[in-house]
């Protein structure tokens, strides 16, 4: 849905998709390293990013593995590759209270956008909830990726 708004807008446009995964399972490690988002930054050249994770980040290391200052790497990474870029921030789908205030904190200090994603927390019509394994049905399913992507929208066009 977003990308279809995207490419009727400007037809020219390209999305891709860059997995932060790492990033949210690994941040604050000696192990993990943010030139991960280098060669794709280079590569791609974007001129906007949406930056969407939290989800995968535990709520209860977000003090002691220093999830602010990682995250305040992390855009200032994606802001200084080389071209001028738009970065619009969303908050979690899941009850991650220490992750999404640090979310806005960061994103507010930036003077990015944010997506406040707070409303489908624990609303049930957006999650897989027709599936018996807990973990896919944690997930967004097409109504909750069709509001993810509305709610987008709404604050970039």
């Amino acid at each position: 849905m977003l990308s279809g708004h995207f490419t009727k807008l400007y037809p020219p446009a390209s999305v891709n998709l860059q997995l932060g995964v790492d990033f949210e399972r690994d941040y604050g490690k000696a192990t993990y390293s943010i030139d991960e988002f280098n060669a794709p930054l280079q590569q791609i050249k974007p001129d906007l990013i949406i930056v969407r994770l939290g989800e995968n980040v535990a709520d209860d290391d977000v003090q002691s593995r220093h999830f602010e200052s990682q995250f305040q790497q992390l855009l200032d990474r994606l802001a200084t590759y080389g071209q001028p870029v738009k970065i619009v921030i969303t908050t979690s789908v899941w009850y991650r209270p220490q992750t999404d205030a640090v979310i806005r904190k960061v994103t507010a200090e930036k003077g990015h956008t944010l997506v406040d994603l707070s409303c489908m927390v624990g609303q049930g019509q957006y999650f897989a909830s027709q599936y018996t394994n807990p973990g896919v049905a944690a997930h967004p399913n097409d109504s909750g990726m069709d509001r993810i992507a509305e709610l987008i929208w709404a604050k970039i066009q």
